[in-house]
């Protein structure tokens, strides 16, 4: 009669989830001292959003693309001036009519 083998199996380790998403890098974190829960605050403009781990971070996403004081919101457009031209003065002249 045959043998069985009896040869060892090594599982291939497991790839670890990503713990924290990204916009987690615009946020932290603090705990409201009036109602005890987890909210989160927008480093740019310090505002104050509700967060629950099991509500993920969709919210955090959508406020971020409407903060005004989030970089890449700023129309690059519209950029302001910054010092780079001299004093202008504004010329008219003062046209008469017959």
């Amino acid at each position: 009669m045959a043998e069985a083998s009896t040869a060892s199996t090594t599982r291939a380790p497991s790839k670890k989830k990503a713990t924290k998403s990204e916009v987690w890098e615009h946020f932290g974190k603090a705990i409201d001292e009036k109602t005890g829960n987890v909210v989160s605050i927008c480093n740019y403009c310090n505002e104050g959003l509700a967060y629950s781990v099991s509500n993920g971070t969709s919210s955090m996403w959508k406020y971020l693309r409407s903060c005004k004081k989030y970089p890449h919101n700023i129309d690059k457009k519209q950029k302001l001036l910054g010092g780079h031209f001299k004093e202008l003065t504004c010329v008219t002249e003062d046209i008469m009519v017959d």
